[in-house]
């Protein structure tokens, strides 16, 4: 202390800092808690149930430049399209908005043997006139369009934007998680269970504005809300899978929510994808929109 008063520092002074450091330091440390998933390694048995129905997602990143026409996975702006193949139009003769288009190389641990370029087109100018478009179940209004494009060594057909062009264009970074099902996707009695346990759980990364959905759904467990490529479908309504007619579920791809622009056709919704591959090796694929 006789150092200190040497130095013009009083002993209040000096007690006055210290607790101004231990405060800092202690809020430092809580905040880099808050931060972090809370693990249990005393799990209960009905979570390492859900755990077994984990699944690769990758989840895109998006970022606010356009990716060049080829066939990489991309949102809005221009597309690859093979040359000598007409661009979409919808049955009003409207060229349709191209929206995505999905490398199937980039769909995590589903099926083997992918190659191709799956794309969807959306009409909007239907939905601006009332004919919106909900997807596969949708009979009266068919305003979309969903191809896969196996032979990329054809030239692009240089058309650029050609529909009215609502989205923006994003180049998609992918960043692979492993989630778990929705509720609506697991087991009954196990997804009532988990969705009551889960209910007051508030994530680390919390959002009060609610502008960006959490990946944490409860304590070290993931869903991704946000669009993705494979995983688990985060259903806005009931499960709605597409079906060929033998029955068959098509395989989620990737689903497409509302901040991919603000004049999307779904604001406040979700686009699912879905792909099939036939016993030919023909791919087809499929579409449905849920909104809250």
């Amino acid at each position: 202390m006789n150092d200190l008063a040497s130095l013009g520092i009083t002993q209040d002074t000096y007690r006055t800092f210290a607790l101004v450091v231990v405060i800092a330091v202690s809020l430092w440390l809580f905040l880099k808690k808050r931060g972090q998933p809370e693990i249990y390694t005393d799990r209960p048995d009905w979570i390492e149930e859900v755990t077994r129905f984990e699944k690769p997602t990758n989840k895109m990143i998006l970022k606010e430049t356009e990716a060049p026409c080829q066939p990489v996975t991309k949102i809005g702006g221009a597309p690859w399209w093979p040359q000598g193949e007409e661009r979409p139009k919808c049955e009003h003769g409207h060229w349709m908005t191209f929206v995505v288009q999905i490398n199937l190389g980039d769909l995590p641990g589903q099926l083997e043997d992918l190659s191709g370029l799956y794309s969807f087109h959306y009409c909007i100018d239907c939905q601006h006139q009332g004919n919106m478009s909900f997807g596969w179940r949708d009979d009266e209004n068919k305003g979309y369009d969903v191809r896969v494009f196996q032979d990329l060594s054809v030239e692009n057909d240089g058309l650029r934007i050609v529909g009215n062009p609502t989205i923006p264009p994003r180049t998609v970074q992918l960043e692979e998680i492993h989630e778990i099902p929705s509720f609506s996707d697991l087991p009954f009695d196990l997804g009532n269970r988990f969705h009551k346990e889960s209910y007051n759980y508030t994530p680390p990364d919390f959002d009060p504005h609610g502008f960006i959905p959490s990946d944490w759904v409860w304590h070290d467990l993931k869903h991704v809300h946000g669009s993705k490529i494979g995983g688990h479908p985060t259903w806005v309504q009931n499960p709605e899978w597409p079906e060929t007619v033998n029955g068959t579920r098509l395989v989620f791809l990737a689903q497409l929510d509302g901040l991919i622009g603000n004049d999307a056709a779904w604001p406040n919704g979700t686009v699912f994808l879905f792909v099939h591959r036939r016993e030919s090796g023909q791919y087809i694929g499929e579409m449905e929109m849920q909104h809250t």
